[in-house]
């Protein structure tokens, strides 16, 4: 893509967003809800009159484990979990009438907490990311 005009030059600095970003898996699967996105985070860095684009989606448990089985194995916002083959059956079974693994596919929230960048959605997980590569470091759960 081009676009023309100029970036101010006094405009300096970076703009980190999230959303959700993948929704089509193999074999024809979708996740049924907008929200069930993978975690998509974008980063525009604007420095000296020019403006660079970065991206990446957000290595959480849930992204690791839909990309090793094609499906989901947590539920989402509207997409119910499949069975997860690295689970024991005993579990699996547990699994099925009372599901408690919560997904930690952050979508919808950046946070910045004394100089580090961490990704929520409504739950207790979050992921706290490199702001210069938009690397996944590590989840906290409170």
């Amino acid at each position: 893509m081009h676009f023309k005009g100029l970036v101010p030059p006094w405009l300096n600095g970076h703009l980190l967003r999230l959303g959700p970003g993948k929704w089509d898996l193999k074999d024809g699967f979708t996740l049924k809800h907008w929200l069930d996105g993978c975690a998509f985070l974008v980063k525009f860095r604007i420095e000296r009159g020019r403006v660079y684009f970065s991206s990446r989606f957000l290595r959480s448990d849930a992204y690791k484990k839909m990309m090793l089985v094609d499906r989901p194995v947590f539920t989402e916002f509207g997409t119910r979990a499949h069975r997860d083959p690295t689970k024991s059956v005993f579990s699996r079974i547990v699994l099925s009438i009372a599901p408690c693994d919560l997904t930690d596919n952050n979508v919808s929230n950046i946070y910045t907490l004394n100089n580090d960048i961490f990704v929520a959605t409504e739950n207790c997980n979050l992921w706290r990311i490199d702001h210069i590569t938009l690397e996944t470091r590590e989840k906290v759960t409170f």
